[in-house]
């Protein structure tokens, strides 16, 4: 359990903010994503733990980031998921995208975020 642990980690880190995304343009981001890990400042955070993503085909983008879900709409802008109708717009850059695995990067109030996210594949949304 440890490795697999630290083996997250290391993939979380390991994403410099120069390096491309990798996006695989097979895979769409309709479900729920589950949050698996989060870092803030470069730091594990457990603050984020139980959070989620849920993106829907009509551009709705439901999630719980600030301890209550919420519905905003979203636009998918090259690697780019912009969150907008909420208190904040908030941009979040895809690092990597494939099958069942969404690692994102964003700032939020002179924070800087990644969160490895998982599909939920436990429902299959409409």
């Amino acid at each position: 359990m440890r490795i697999w642990m630290l083996g997250i980690v290391l993939v979380l880190f390991s994403c410099n903010t120069k390096e491309q995304s990798k996006i695989d343009s097979t895979v769409t981001l309709d479900g729920r994503w589950l949050m698996e890990a989060a870092a803030r400042d470069g730091k594990l955070t457990e603050t984020l733990k139980g959070s989620f993503f849920e993106f829907h085909k009509d551009n709705q983008l439901i999630n719980n980031l600030n301890r209550k879900v919420r519905t905003y709409s979203y636009e998918l802008v090259s690697d780019v998921i912009k969150q907008r109708g909420g208190d904040m717009d908030v941009d979040y850059q895809i690092v990597q995208l494939v099958e069942d695995t969404l690692i994102l990067r964003t700032r939020v109030l002179e924070y800087d975020f990644q969160f490895l996210l998982l599909k939920d594949t436990s429902k299959i949304l409409n």
